[in-house]
């Protein structure tokens, strides 16, 4: 997750809050940058119940587990992608902060074969273990803002593709590595018989739409 506190002077101090299956669920790591753009930064580890928060506008929740590397377990799953978002959550509430959720297109599962374009408002039909513990972060986060008036927004990501995509993992972004196997020489790789459609966002316009999220009025309110 992340929390964005802006300064006076114009630059932006984040704490990245996160867990993984090999340091535990709820650690938190926090980044300090000087200017927007500065490679500086310090670190440290803390529990997401315990960290003293003060001052900030938002905490965006990106952290997660279930894909890379390895495939997670349901009980990794449910501390990491369910307990965590919920903790992170309640955190919101007590400080006063917005808070935004970052989902996947894949909780939509099933429902997605009803639809050329899926909406927004498709129903929920997760089909694997990972997508199905983001549909119940879903749930579990929408419904607590409902319940204790937080300001909320949930972000579904289809496929995002940029600068700095992985490419060197059996999980890396599906453009991340056509890109390395066409600068290679090498023929695309392409499983079955190639008509399957995805949809595909670049990396820019999802930072965009983080801070419109964050920062517009007509998103403010449980979305």
């Amino acid at each position: 997750g992340d929390v964005y506190k802006r300064q006076d002077d114009g630059s932006i101090d984040i704490t990245l809050a996160g867990g993984t299956v090999n340091s535990g669920a709820g650690g938190l790591y926090t980044f300090s940058w000087t200017k927007v753009g500065d490679s500086s930064f310090s670190a440290t580890t803390e529990d997401i119940s315990n960290l003293s928060l003060s001052n900030i506008d938002v905490i965006i929740n990106l952290a997660e587990t279930g894909l890379s590397p390895r495939i997670a377990k349901w009980m990794d799953l449910l501390e990491i992608n369910v307990d965590s978002s919920l903790k992170l959550c309640k955190k919101a509430k007590e400080i006063g902060a917005r808070f935004i959720q970052i989902g996947s297109f894949c909780e939509y599962g099933n429902s997605a074969y009803n639809y050329e374009l899926i909406p927004v408002n498709a129903p929920l039909q997760p089909t694997f273990p990972y997508a199905v513990s983001k549909a119940a972060s879903y749930q579990l986060t929408k419904g607590f803002a409902l319940s204790e008036n937080l300001e909320f927004a949930y972000l579904r990501l289809f496929n995002v593709y940029g600068t700095r995509s992985r490419t060197n993992s059996a999980y890396g972004a599906a453009l991340g590595v056509f890109l390395k196997q066409k600068l290679s020489g090498y023929p695309f790789t392409v499983i079955g018989n190639g008509k399957q459609k995805r949809d595909f966002v670049y990396v820019d316009a999802v930072s965009y739409t983080h801070l419109r999220a964050h920062e517009t009025p007509e998103h403010r309110g449980c979305r």
